[in-house]
């Protein structure tokens, strides 16, 4: 998946759908998951994978300061 650069992780970040495999380092991880929902996602499992790794990745919520927007260079 060379040109892949940003991955969803699936189901808000749910321990039983997260892939370790995503954490290599080669992607910025997205989590799309509610501020203090009543599942508690994202899992910490999940959240201490990520950390560990030291990869680069974001959690949205419905917080406006948690918005994440990219901007595409053109003259690539």
């Amino acid at each position: 998946m060379p040109s892949v650069g940003t991955v969803q992780v699936p189901h808000h970040g749910s321990k039983h759908n997260y892939n370790e495999a995503l954490s290599c380092g080669q992607f910025l991880l997205i989590i799309s998951a509610g501020y203090q929902n009543k599942y508690r996602h994202p899992h910490a499992k999940v959240l201490k994978d990520m950390l560990m790794k030291k990869v680069l990745h974001f959690w949205v919520t419905e917080q406006v300061g948690s918005m994440v927007q990219f901007q595409i260079d053109e003259e690539v």
